[in-house]
């Protein structure tokens, strides 16, 4: 059982954005608390996500395989848990690391059952697998991201009858332009189908912006549990500008913004100098 030391702990650091602090003192307590499988693979988790953050390749490799060693003892509902957030796939990428992730990520795509308990964190594993642009030059596998792309894709069509369908389905088209952009494919037929699903996700940002329900960041539930409508939209919403951004799609992405300056979003830093990027563009 996760203590009550251990949670005003790891929120302490959290706050404080000490994350090398956080890994010390998950490591410590895989030895010495008493946990259950989900709470080892939460502690896992978050030693991966710390470390990858602080970009420590090779110390996150060898916590992988702590995390991989624990998984395969447990349910296969649980595989795509390791594969699930894009920071820790970009770290071991850097690191050089790519076949050993991507070897995960098939791994838990074959042998994961697909349930209504795990489709959110596939979905989730399946954006995280899909290659899309950044600031960190990286080499990347174009039939993995294809695959990871398709089985996104699917993953909406399994989401389609939810309340955050629009959100899915939006991040899909996201990922598609990304992607496809990398690639130099033509992604442009998708423009039109993109823009309908930022149109219906700007009602969600007049709902309330309620607190999403409280979880452990990492654990099982919380990597499996829907989006408040108020989050679907921002997040959906950053994501799709910048990605028009990124693709050129310049005039697209401030009418984009235009539309969502009176609700005044606080967005990142990045978010407002590629705003601006695209201002510049179209000015001359």
């Amino acid at each position: 059982m996760i203590s009550g030391r251990l949670k005003d702990d790891f929120f302490r650091f959290q706050k404080a954005n000490h994350k090398e602090e956080i890994v010390h003192l998950l490591q410590e307590a895989l030895n010495t608390e008493d946990f259950t499988n989900q709470e080892r693979c939460w502690a896992l988790w978050n030693i991966s996500d710390n470390l990858a953050m602080l970009r420590k390749s090779q110390e996150q490799l060898i916590n992988h395989k702590l995390f991989e060693k624990q998984l395969l003892q447990m349910d296969k509902q649980y595989l795509h848990w390791i594969v699930s957030d894009g920071t820790q796939k970009m770290t071991l990428l850097i690191g050089g690391f790519e076949s050993y992730w991507n070897k995960l990520y098939e791994y838990a795509c074959k042998n994961s059952p697909k349930t209504q308990e795990n489709v959110v964190i596939r979905f989730e594993s399946h954006r995280a697998n899909v290659a899309i642009p950044c600031l960190i030059d990286f080499k990347f596998d174009k039939e993995h991201s294809l695959y990871a792309l398709e089985n996104l894709r699917e993953s909406v069509v399994e989401l389609k009858n939810t309340s955050t369908a629009t959100f899915y389905e939006l991040t899909y088209f996201t990922q598609l332009i990304a992607t496809y952009g990398l690639m130099n494919k033509d992604y442009k037929q998708f423009l039109d189908e993109s823009q309908n699903c930022f149109e219906d996700i700007l009602t969600y940002l007049k709902y309330p912006n309620e607190k999403e329900q409280m979880h452990l960041i990492g654990t099982w539930e919380a990597l499996n549990a829907h989006r408040t409508p108020y989050s679907q939209a921002t997040c959906g919403i950053n994501n799709y500008i910048i990605t028009l951004i990124n693709a050129k799609e310049y005039k697209l992405a401030l009418y984009c913004y235009e539309k969502i300056e009176p609700f005044n979003l606080n967005y990142s830093r990045y978010f407002y100098s590629r705003i601006n990027l695209a201002k510049q563009e179209v000015s001359f």
